[in-house]
């Protein structure tokens, strides 16, 4: 199902004109490759600024909204969703984090990771 958001989604912008992917704003935040610290394996986290993804290296996560349920393990990407969610890493969990911005000027978001199930 989220290939298929992406694939229609990008198939939409493929028309779009050069000038008019010149207008994207992308912004690298930050990235974190290592362990997850026992602090922060299990928690609520606010995700609304910006997007991450977290490519998973070693160990599982589990994310949860209500009603909605992602899971990945080593060797996986996930696109963590947006908003408040409730997050909980395996003890060996090691990652490689990258929080980004990526918007249009006169839009919120490139993409809406809502939609994705």
């Amino acid at each position: 199902m989220a290939v298929d958001v992406f694939q229609n989604h990008f198939r939409m912008q493929e028309r779009m004109s050069i000038s008019r992917w010149n207008g994207l704003r992308t912004e690298l935040i930050w990235i974190y490759h290592g362990q997850v610290t026992p602090e922060t394996r299990h928690i609520t986290a606010e995700h609304s600024a910006g997007f991450w993804v977290w490519l998973l290296k070693q160990g599982s996560v589990v994310v949860k909204k209500p009603g909605q349920v992602w899971r990945a393990q080593a060797g996986q990407w996930l696109m963590v969703p947006r908003g408040r969610a409730v997050q909980s890493f395996s003890a060996d969990a090691e990652i490689l984090s990258v929080h980004f911005l990526c918007q249009w000027p006169v839009q919120p978001w490139i993409y809406r990771i809502e939609t994705m199930s």
